[in-house]
């Protein structure tokens, strides 16, 4: 067994995907309930999925591990040589202590020596970045552009993947969020987009973002629920013949 197949092993055991506990399992009871009230009033369906990331952002968690590994290597040359402070010929004022520190540093340090640390440090980032995905930090290197674009792609093809284009009469509406990015895109099929246009799902994409930034993610989203359910229901409302319609869509979150 080689280092990357141990690595995996571990990588299984102790990762956790944030999206299995963004929702606690109440949480969770009261959003699928929420959707099948609002989907026996409607031949529409309502599909909520929700992802750590819409993307692995490999390039700008590689900058990350770099940019932090040559800051750590540069720390630890600078402790390093502070310990041997009292056998060298440093003298420091006390007002320029920090400035005087760094030109000692950069003229008294070992090339093989910071590589030596700087590369340690890669090697350790790497296997936590890569392998544990922790995702915060390289998300800074992204632009909100990129992130905009990422999730809006990443949604339609969960639109895709989940089926929401198969609904008899194009109804499926769907709500995805994206963790890391921290956005809301929400997709209504042709049958019910062309009733409502896409101002309607910008606004309820909205109010959702701010109901999850003060805390209030679950009420938020079962809000957000109930008002696709009423266009649903205005438009595509349940009749005579459609009452034994079997739902075409699963009502639980799609992770």
């Amino acid at each position: 067994m080689n280092i990357m197949n141990i690595i995996s092993i571990i990588n299984k055991k102790k990762a956790k995907r944030i999206s299995d506990t963004f929702f606690s399992k109440e949480d969770k009871q009261l959003i699928d309930t929420t959707i099948k009230r609002v989907e026996a009033k409607t031949t529409g369906e309502v599909v909520v999925a929700l992802v750590d990331a819409s993307d692995s952002y490999k390039e700008a968690r590689i900058l990350t591990i770099l940019v932090v590994s040559l800051l750590g290597a540069l720390f630890f040359e600078i402790f390093f040589l502070l310990c041997l402070q009292q056998k060298s010929e440093w003298s420091y004022q006390t007002s320029n202590y920090f400035i005087s520190l760094l030109q000692n540093t950069f003229y008294q340090t070992s090339l093989w020596r910071f590589l030596f640390w700087g590369l340690l440090i890669y090697f350790i980032l790497y296997i936590d970045i890569i392998f544990f995905k922790l995702y915060p930090f390289s998300r800074l290197l992204i632009s909100r552009y990129r992130l905009n674009d990422i999730v809006r792609k990443r949604a339609l093809i969960a639109f895709y993947d989940n089926g929401l284009y198969k609904t008899v009469n194009h109804t499926g509406v769907l709500i995805f969020l994206s963790l890391l990015e921290k956005r809301v895109w929400i997709i209504g099929d042709s049958g019910i987009h062309q009733k409502i246009g896409q101002a309607f799902w910008n606004k309820c994409a909205l109010e959702l973002t701010k109901g999850i930034r003060k805390g209030e993610a679950v009420k938020a989203l079962c809000d957000i629920i109930e008002k696709c359910g009423c266009q649903l229901e205005l438009h595509f409302p349940i009749k005579d013949n459609d009452v034994d319609m079997k739902n075409e869509l699963p009502d639980n979150i799609i992770t």
